[in-house]
């Protein structure tokens, strides 16, 4: 942020603040009923920010209008508005701002305006703000030396329900310059700051869109500055945005999709528990929460095959990705996973990271109490921990497998001396089944037996725990 910055243990203060059970904030829930897009529908709101998002034309912009006109006492239409509010200050103000718009009709005023230079001096002078320039200069990483935006009264009061506009003027490097020479991201952001630094404690601030023209890092920053307005002023933040960058940074509490309904009349406002929710309910291209990497491609296989037994639905929430060495070489395959799982989990690359380790990498007092590490089940290599699987108890694997017993026992004897690496494979050849087939049966194997299934949930729970970083008290993870 220029010279005054945003501290990054600030920022991330505010963010935590904004999930205590106890931090105040006016608004908590509203209901619209009979609209004639929205139908009806309830939505709960978190502390200090909520973020909507969907596709365009679902509704997000209506929501904000129709609330926006409920809490300043305007016209509804047909719907019917009911609120949850709890009052911080005397009266609960709304600031409705729909930054695309305001942009636009920014721009529109600078050139219909007669006369605007004689008009603006005949005006108040609005003072020179170092802080809305500092702040600005966070967003955008560019450090102006000042920021005003002057009052003037507008000529077309009737068509757009307002009798003022803002003129925004920027000083950088000693030049200053007004809306023509702006770019629409430094139009953006200073119409969203002027909002921001003139809301009310405990007021209602519903912005719509105001991620518009921003870059993905000025998206972010905006955010956190947005963030930071709302805890020290104890604001309802109520966002409509298409921002992945947005969603990425709030906890998913914060976050709500708004879709068109089943049924096909009215929306439905759902919460999330993954921000890739996010990310399919506005038409963007799907990428995991979150990256595992393993040593190799049979522990990719196994971790795969554990995934899909114990927690189906976090499929499209989580990626695996082969870093692992080939076995053999300097440093193995365990090295690798640590260092680029360490090198990333200290980069914020937008998508959170855990190596998972094979179990044989248990034995290395240096891997353990990493945040940013995990292991497979068992003490071994991760073939091995499936042939086990198959030793344990013959006969059942057999069934599982729908083969003769005797071909189970038959496998096993044929990869006595086989490298380890190289056994699955020489046992299904000898079998007759697949790969894949065997290392499914192990994964729910696992569950059998007390020690494995220990070592499931605990890899679940840092799985989750990296899934969800918000809620970092221990959850029980059951094993089947």
């Amino acid at each position: 942020m220029g010279a005054l910055g945003l501290r990054r243990s600030n920022v991330q203060r505010n963010y935590e603040t904004l999930s205590s059970a106890d931090h105040p904030y006016p608004l908590r829930a509203v209901t619209i009923d009979g609209h004639a897009h929205l139908g009806t529908v309830t939505a709960a709101l978190e502390s200090g920010v909520t973020v909507f998002c969907g596709v365009n034309g679902v509704g997000k912009t209506q929501f904000l209008k129709t609330l926006s006109a409920h809490l300043d006492g305007g016209d509804t239409g047909d719907a019917t508005v009911e609120t949850q509010v709890q009052a911080i200050a005397k009266t609960v103000k709304c600031v409705h701002v729909d930054t695309g718009w305001e942009c636009f009709d920014t721009v529109n005023q600078v050139s219909r305006t007669p006369s605007l230079d004689e008009r603006r001096a005949a005006s108040d002078q609005p003072p020179k703000d170092k802080q809305t320039a500092a702040l600005l200069g966070f967003i955008l990483n560019r450090d102006y030396d000042s920021a005003s935006a002057q009052e003037l009264d507008r000529d077309d009061t009737d068509s757009t329900g307002t009798s003022t506009w803002y003129y925004y003027e920027l000083t950088y490097r000693g030049a200053t310059y007004g809306p023509r020479e702006m770019s629409l991201g430094e139009l953006a952001a200073s119409i969203v700051l002027r909002a921001l630094r003139t809301a009310r404690h405990g007021s209602v601030l519903l912005l719509d869109e105001p991620e518009n023209f921003l870059s993905p890092q000025a998206r972010r920053r905006l955010l956190d500055v947005i963030v930071s307005h709302a805890v020290e002023r104890k604001l309802s933040v109520v966002i409509a945005s298409h921002s992945i960058e947005m969603a990425h940074r709030l906890s998913t509490t914060s976050l709500r999709t708004i879709e068109r309904a089943s049924q096909g009349t009215g929306v439905a406002i759902d919460r999330m528990t993954f921000p890739s929710q996010v990310a399919r309910a506005i038409g963007i291209e799907q990428r995991p929460d979150v990256l595992l990497l393993v040593e190799d491609a049979f522990a990719r296989l196994l971790l795969k095959a554990i995934l899909a037994r114990q927690v189906p639905a976090w499929r499209m929430e989580l990626g695996i990705v082969e870093v692992g060495r080939e076995h053999g070489s300097v440093g193995g395959g365990e090295g690798a996973v640590n260092q680029v799982a360490k090198v990333l989990s200290d980069n914020n690359i937008g998508i959170r990271v855990l190596g998972v380790l094979d179990g044989d990498a248990r034995k290395q007092k240096d891997f353990h109490d990493k945040p940013y590490l995990t292991f497979l089940p068992g003490q071994v290599d991760p073939e091995s921990v499936v042939l086990d699987a198959l030793a344990a108890s013959p006969s059942s694997a057999a069934s599982a497998l729908d083969v003769p017993e005797e071909a189970i026992a038959k496998g096993l004897r044929a990869v006595e001396g086989v490298d380890s690496h190289d056994r699955p494979a020489t046992l299904c050849q000898t079998v007759g089944v697949e790969v894949t087939e065997i290392v499914g049966y192990a994964a729910r194997w696992f569950a059998t037996s007390p020690h494995h299934a220990q070592h499931v949930r605990e890899l679940m729970e840092k799985i989750k725990s990296t899934l969800h970083p918000d809620h970092s008290e221990s959850t029980h993870v059951s094993v089947h």
